[in-house]
């Protein structure tokens, strides 16, 4: 079984949040779960990425950003009430880029099995 570069997979999920959200205003994005919903989900599949990438070793420039994803992250999997979405938001707009930005472009041999 390959598992996906966490370098790669970090990238595509800010990229589709990106797409997702670029452009709505913060209004917006309260008046569509769905939108919701994908972006917090985007949110973890990125923080899991990042949190791998950090297992591996895997340096790179934002690793405060990253560290604030990856906690982003484990509260979205674990809040059993209302995500604060101005959370959420924050981290769309302003914490995503700079990890995106910082990312090794060099692609990462995945393990096999």
């Amino acid at each position: 079984m390959k598992f996906p570069d966490p370098v790669e997979r970090a990238a595509e999920m800010a990229k589709q949040l990106h797409n997702a959200t670029a452009s709505l205003q913060f209004d917006d994005y309260l008046s569509n779960r769905l939108v919701q919903a994908a972006s917090e989900m985007m949110l973890i599949h990125m923080g899991t990425a990042l949190g791998r990438m950090r297992h591996l070793g895997i340096r790179h420039s934002a690793q405060a950003q990253a560290s604030t994803l990856f906690q982003l992250r484990t509260y979205l999997m674990h809040s059993t009430r209302d995500v604060d979405n101005d959370r959420v938001w924050d981290a769309i707009h302003n914490t995503v880029p700079v990890v995106l930005a910082a990312l090794p472009t060099s692609p990462i041999p995945s393990p096999t099995s």
